[in-house]
C-alpha cells in the first residue's frame, strides 16, 4: 500500500502523472495545493524529496531502524505500538500527523512534560536533515497558527527558538492575513523576540 501525502507548500509537480495502482489514498493538505489554485512559489525546500511508502521502511524496525524513529521511541514512550508498526506510522510524516494534535491536547490541559518532549523533538528534526526539516515544518511548524488567535500563539511561542520562528515565517505569512501577522509581530515585540524582516 502506497499512500501519497502532497504536503501544504508542496508543488502540483511533486505528484507523478501517472499514480500506480497501489496507491489507496492521496491527501492534499491545504486548499491552496489544490489542483484548480495556482501553484505556490518554490523556495527550494518543502518538498518532499520522496514518497515514502510502508513497505520501504519494514525491515528498519531492527538494527538499521531510521534515527528519527529511534529519536521518537526515546521521546514518545507512549507511541511505542505505533512506532514499531511500520504499517501505522510509516513515515516521519506520519509521525508528525500523529504528533501534532496531542501537541494541541497537551497545549489545552498545559501537559508540560508532553510538551518539552514534542518541542525538543521538533527541534531536533529541524537541524537533523532537510528530509526531516521538512516534515516538521509542514506537518507541525507552519500548522501551530491556524485557526487561533493571540491567547493560543502565546502558549506555544516562546517555547520555538529565534532560527525556527525565522525559518518557518514565510510559511506563517502565507497563511495569515496582514492584521494577523502584525498581531503576531505584536505578540513577539511583548516576549522581546528578534522580529523576522518586515517587507514593507
Amino acid at each position: 500500500m502506497l499512500i501519497v501525502v502532497l504536503a501544504h507548500g508542496a508543488r502540483q509537480s511533486a505528484v507523478p502523472e501517472r499514480l500506480p495502482e497501489e496507491i489507496v489514498d492521496v491527501c492534499i493538505v491545504g486548499l491552496e495545493d489544490h489542483p484548480t489554485m495556482p501553484p505556490k512559489a518554490d523556495r527550494g525546500r518543502r518538498e518532499p524529496a520522496s514518497f515514502p511508502t510502508a513497505a520501504g521502511n519494514r525491515g528498519r524496525v531492527g538494527g538499521a531502524m531510521a534515527a528519527w524513529r529511534r529519536e521518537a521511541l526515546a521521546a514518545f514512550p507512549e507511541l511505542h505500538t505505533e512506532l514499531n508498526d511500520v504499517d501505522d506510522i510509516f513515515s516521519v510524516y506520519a509521525l508528525w500527523f500523529t504528533l501534532k494534535p496531542m501537541h494541541d491536547q497537551a497545549l489545552r490541559d498545559g501537559d508540560e512534560d508532553f510538551l518539552s518532549r514534542v518541542y525538543t523533538y521538533a527541534e531536533w528534526c529541524h537541524r537533523a536533515s532537510p528530509e526531516l526539516d521538512n516534515a516538521v515544518v509542514v506537518c507541525f511548524y507552519e500548522h501551530l497558527v491556524d485557526g487561533r488567535h493571540e491567547t493560543w500563539w502565546a502558549r506555544w511561542l516562546p517555547r520555538l527558538s529565534d532560527p525556527v520562528i525565522a525559518d518557518v515565517w514565510p510559511e506563517w505569512e502565507e497563511r495569515l492575513t496582514e492584521d494577523e501577522l502584525g498581531r503576531l509581530r505584536k505578540l513577539l515585540r511583548d516576549q522581546r523576540r528578534a522580529l523576522p524582516p518586515d517587507p514593507r
